[in-house]
Parts: C-alpha cells; structure tokens; sequence
C-alpha cells in the first residue's frame, strides 16, 4: 500500500512548531522511566541534557539536527525540568562535545529510528520502495534529457563540447602515459596513486604550456593586424598536444625558470 504525506506534514518535518503551548511540550518532551533510566548514565549534566535533547528532538520533527544545541528554549526547560537540572544554558556546550555523534547512534539503534539514505535499496529477490522510488526517479530525469537532447539545439551542442572536450584529455592522457601503452606497472595502490598522480601532473603542465603560448600566438597575430574571429577563439583548446614531443624521459628541475617566453616560429 503506498503511503503518502499531505502538504501540512511535509512542511513540519525536520522543524519544531512555531508555537509551543503546554500540551505539546507535555505531550512531547514527556521522558519516560525507561528515558531517565537510560539518561542519567551519564554523569555530567551536560551530556545528560544533551542525550535528552537529542531524544526529544527525533521524536519531535522526524531527524536529528546537525546543531543539537538549536531547540526552542521552552523544550529545552522542559527537559531540564525533569531532569532535574538548573542550568538550561549549558546545552550550549553539548554540540562541541564529539560525545553527541555517539549518542545520536544509541538513540537511532535504541528506538529503532533509520536513516533514510542507509535504507537497503534490494533485501532478497524484490527491490525495495527506496529502489523502486529511484528507478522511477532515473526515468523521469533519464525522459527530460532525450525530450530537451532532440528539442533544444545549443543543449546538443554544449553535450557534444562537453564529450570532446573529455575525449580529447583522455587521448592527451594516453599519449603521456608511457608512450601510448597505457599500463600500471605497479601491483600495490599506493604505487599506483603515484603513477595516477604523475599523469595527472603532467597532463596540467602540458595544458598550462599550451595555454600560455595559445595566448601569445593569439596575441602576435592580433599585433600585427590579422583578424581573429571570436568563435574561432572560443573553439581553441589547450589540450592539443601536436607540438609537444612526448617521447624520452620527464625531467623537473628546482632552478627558476627564465623570464619571457620562448620566440614564436614565425613564417614571412
């Protein structure tokens, strides 16, 4: 059977009323036997505040909240009050305290309370409600992309920039990677983090070279009158790599490097 919420329970979810009268603090902050029981394990005030509120607070709006300490004042000495605790302020000190996240996990396993996004997508043979609201949720984006892929022209353009745009690194990344071969030559992760993060070091100078020279080509030719076309401009791409010879060995060197760029081949 499906289960549905009206507008009046989706608006008050995660959030306390904005008027607290006595019957629902009553009704609400009550802590049963069990509750205290549970509560003055704890030895300092503090925690034992902040246990409680963080109790009333799931029970209260569906959730915990990532500041434990922002409840409305009236809750907060409400449980005070039976707690038996004069000082309603030192929650204040409870969302410092790395204690909190424990006692959030106690509460959730305690009251059986689950969170939504650790629900199991499939439990055995038949996917669950979770499943079945994302597969139907992958269908209606999955539906709004061919409708606007075939309607809108500049959204088929952008996609094809983007896929290009993609291509052309991974065919940089394969150039670089080890003249062209592609292959991991180390058997252990952190070895081949390194060489991961090696290409990708590589790949970032071969596209700040280019983009550096790419601007200064543009900008000889503009000095000397030749007219540049802004949507040939905007087509460049520093990841173009016919000038740069990747065969040998990478060298870095700590030296400064020279001031200015390298002279432009240039033809008369």
């Amino acid at each position: 059977m499906p289960v549905t919420a009206d507008r009046g329970s989706l608006a008050s979810y995660a959030r306390f009323p904005a008027e607290l009268d006595r019957d629902w603090l009553g009704r609400v902050c009550h802590l049963s036997e069990a509750d205290l029981a549970v509560i003055r394990r704890r030895t300092d005030p503090v925690t034992q505040l902040g246990y409680a509120a963080q109790l009333v607070t799931v029970r209260a709006i569906g959730t915990f909240q990532s500041d434990p300490a922002a409840v409305p004042e009236p809750v907060v000495a409400a449980i005070a009050r039976q707690l038996g605790i004069d000082e309603p302020g030192a929650l204040a000190a409870y969302r410092a305290m790395p204690v909190r996240w424990r006692h959030a996990a106690e509460i959730r396993d305690r009251c059986g309370y689950r969170d939504f996004a650790t629900q199991p997508v499939q439990r055995g043979p038949s996917p669950s409600s979770l499943a079945r609201a994302l597969a139907g949720l992958g269908r209606v984006i999955k539906t709004l992309h061919v409708l606007g892929y075939g309607h809108d022209p500049a959204y088929r353009r952008t996609i094809h920039h983007l896929l290009s745009r993609g291509e052309r690194r991974n065919s940089l990344a394969r150039a670089v990677f080890h003249g062209q071969r592609g292959q991991l030559r180390r058997h252990y992760q952190v070895g081949q983090e390194n060489q991961l993060d090696s290409l990708g070091i590589m790949i970032n100078i071969i596209v700040l070279w280019q983009t550096v020279y790419v601007q200064a080509a543009l900008d000889h030719l503009a000095a000397n009158g030749y007219p540049l076309d802004p949507a040939d401009v905007a087509r460049l791409t520093p990841l173009g790599h016919p000038t740069i010879n990747l065969q040998g060995r990478y060298r870095t060197t700590s030296r400064p490097p020279l001031t200015g760029l390298r002279p432009l081949r240039t033809s008369d």
